[in-house]
């Protein structure tokens, strides 16, 4: 009879529960999973040295980027910076400044961060960041910047600013620009960054390693008596640049290397088809004293829109065959852009002279000084020949730097 009942009271619980199966699952799944918890828990930064470095700096992101003044910064907060600034001592007037010469750093936990931009720093590290585009220093001086694996990074830049520099695995990276830095630059070192462009104004490094792929522009031109090359390796050079020094590493087998004479022996190889000579009758006939009839020769640069007259007496109408346009001398020749791997960009300065023939006979009957031509010589030894500094600027994409 004990067992009979005991039977009984298993089937009611059986009954019971498969009538309200909606209860028994909601008492199962009463509070949050562990994936929840995760999502539920956003992760908080605290803005101290140790994340940071620098006490001041830390000052600085609790007075712009703590929104809620807690001391940490959440997601939210640290996802909303895009731009970080720091002035250094400049920025006395916001944050009381105690003077801590350690390293900024800490810039990866800002993960939509573009922008940065220093000013003073004894140190400043930037590693593995996914966004970063430009990085700049101005008015200031930065002992040491250390920059490091940001795949978006495309600029850097120095005005008026000084220290050395150290960027490595940033392979987007296409432009460095030193602008009046005098003497306030260390060393400068890219490595692994094919894409680079380097421009100085003013700003003359201690010196410079770099890929061979990437190039160095010089504003203001290098003449060829003022560069000095000396292989070092099989895949590295070393030149002087005036008073820069560049050592170039992972030279390729087939690369340009200055010599004072280099360039002369690709400028054979242009025509000067960009130079068109016209003749016109005078608005009013004149002779000469031997009756020859008198012309006006112009000498057309067609893609500078210049043209330069001279007369002509002749006893038989001229032709445009009958004259020539060639170089009397290279008046100036300086170095515009270098890359060993890739090409090297001279900006040639020419004299001419004007010849006519008739018969056997040729005279000069005029000259053209100074006149401007842009030379691309290539790795693989081809010239590539503008009239203008527009048209070589433009011939590039490589060359945007300039525009």
């Amino acid at each position: 009879m004990k067992n009979y009942f005991c039977f009984i009271l298993f089937l009611s619980g059986m009954f019971c529960a498969c009538n309200h199966p909606e209860e028994t699952a909601k008492e199962l799944t009463t509070g949050p999973t562990v994936t929840e918890k995760i999502v539920q828990e956003e992760t908080k930064i605290p803005i101290e040295e140790a994340y940071f470095g620098n006490s001041d700096f830390c000052k600085l992101i609790r007075l712009k980027y703590d929104a809620d003044g807690d001391g940490f910064l959440s997601d939210s907060e640290r996802e909303a910076v895009k731009v970080v600034s720091w002035e250094g001592e400049l920025e006395a007037s916001a944050v009381e400044v105690d003077g801590d010469s350690r390293e900024l750093r800490g810039f990866e936990y800002f993960p939509n961060l573009e922008s940065i931009s220093i000013a003073k720093a004894n140190q400043v590290t930037i590693r593995n960041h996914p966004s970063l585009k430009r990085y700049g220093s101005g008015e200031g001086y930065i002992a040491q910047t250390v920059i490091e694996s940001c795949p978006e990074l495309e600029y850097v830049g120095y005005s008026m600013s000084g220290g050395s520099l150290s960027v490595k695995n940033c392979r987007k990276l296409q432009r460095f620009w030193a602008h009046e830095c005098y003497d306030g630059l260390g060393t400068l070192e890219f490595v692994d960054t094919p894409e680079l462009h380097m421009l100085f104004y003013l700003s003359e490094p201690e010196q410079i390693t770099a890929d061979a792929a990437a190039s160095v522009l010089f504003d203001a031109g290098i003449a060829p008596e003022d560069i000095k090359s000396e292989r070092k390796t099989e895949d590295s050079i070393s030149q002087e640049f005036g008073a820069m020094t560049v050592r170039w590493v992972g030279v390729k087998e087939q690369n340009i290397l200055l010599t004072e004479n280099f360039p002369l022996a690709y400028l054979d190889e242009e025509d000067f088809s960009w130079i068109t000579v016209l003749i016109f009758d005078r608005t009013e006939e004149s002779y000469n004293e031997a009756g020859n009839k008198g012309y006006n020769v112009c000498v057309e640069f067609e893609d500078i829109h210049s043209r330069v007259a001279f007369p002509l007496y002749t006893p038989v109408p001229p032709e445009e065959e009958n004259f020539i346009v060639r170089p009397a001398r290279i008046g100036k020749l300086e170095l515009l852009e270098y890359s060993p791997d890739y090409s090297a960009s001279f900006k040639v300065s020419w004299d001419f002279e004007v010849l006519y023939r008739n018969g056997e006979q040729e005279t000069v009957i005029g000259c053209i000084a100074d006149k401007e031509q842009y030379v691309c010589l290539k790795a693989e030894g081809k010239a590539e020949f503008y009239p203008s500094r527009e048209e070589w600027e433009q011939a590039s994409a490589d060359r945007r730097f300039w525009q």
